[in-house]
């Protein structure tokens, strides 16, 4: 069952692209003649060309240009839309596609940079039955985000002391190093966090411990599916810290600063540059029927009075 926010989350791009069309189609009827459209001056009624005429009369459905009008090219481009309305929305588009830009690039910064970076995440889990004191999760990503070594497990019981899972997310292999039994490795299955808690000496019989547990598993499942960790946790018998990252290998994350801001300002100015060029552009379609209905014709012979 999908939340308003959810909702408003798929229907955001399709709006996008609605906003997109409207854009564009006003631009393109802004600085476009009907393809309908008279060269010349024409009856405004059915369109027959009026230059040259002896008479307010139209020869084609009879008439009275003095009433019905005359319509000039001009006229004509004018009718379909406005030139204040074609630039906003070229200003539009154009803002629109600098704030796609600014947020792919952001994102590359961060995340793009930290790929040559080992991170290490970790998160801290405290159970609502009070069975234990706390469940700690470390991430190791080798590669930086997106990428996934291990998972590490640390369950710290009411006396300190602890007992630590680790999964390999490669292999979904782990081993579980216990006080007492010493390490036992295995392949990595939804029951494995229950059967953890057994062997460290959890009451699983224990309908809150169980749900614990199975919440956790589950939790680790979408991580491993995932390869990194979930932006967001809300669990049901935990309650979560935030997360911390720290940079374990002291690998430098962020990249070449003085490369990111000449390609920041390359951009700016490629982008303002455009941006003119589409005004320019725009405005001199706009104003070529205009220019073209002021052209000097051949006198026409004077009309005599009706």
């Amino acid at each position: 069952m999908f939340s308003v926010f959810g909702y408003f989350a798929l229907l955001t791009p399709l709006l996008f692209l609605v906003i997109i069309a409207l854009c564009v189609l006003t631009i393109w009827r802004a600085v476009t003649r009907p393809w309908r459209a008279r060269a010349a001056p024409a009856c405004e009624r059915c369109g027959y060309a009026v230059v040259g005429l002896v008479s307010f009369e139209c020869p084609e459905c009879g008439g009275d240009l003095r009433e019905i009008g005359i319509i000039t090219p001009g006229m004509e481009t004018k009718r379909r839309g406005s030139l204040a309305g074609a630039l906003l929305a070229w200003t539009f588009l154009c803002l629109l596609v600098a704030g796609i830009a600014i947020s792919l690039g952001s994102y590359l910064s961060v995340f793009g940079g930290q790929r040559t970076a080992p991170l290490q995440w970790s998160q801290w889990f405290t159970p609502n039955s009070g069975a234990y004191a706390q469940v700690e999760m470390e991430l190791d990503t080798p590669s930086g985000f997106g990428t996934l070594d291990t998972i590490g497990l640390t369950l710290t019981h009411a006396d300190k002391s602890t007992s630590v899972l680790t999964i390999d997310a490669s292999t979904q292999t782990y081993t579980v190093d216990t006080p007492n039994a010493g390490e036992i490795a295995a392949v990595w299955g939804t029951d494995t966090i229950e059967r953890w808690f057994t062997s460290v000496g959890l009451d699983t019989a224990d309908e809150s411990v169980k749900s614990e547990a199975s919440e956790l598993a589950r939790y680790t499942d979408a991580i491993l599916f995932q390869k990194h960790p979930l932006s967001s946790v809300n669990l049901n018998n935990f309650t979560s810290g935030q997360m911390t990252v720290t940079q374990w290998t002291g690998a430098i994350v962020s990249g070449n600063i003085l490369g990111e801001l000449l390609l920041a300002f390359s951009s700016l100015a490629i982008g303002l540059l455009l941006y003119i060029l589409g005004i320019v552009w725009i405005v001199h379609r706009r104003l070529r029927p205009v220019r073209e209905a002021k052209l000097p014709r051949k006198p026409a012979p004077p009309i005599s009075p009706s």
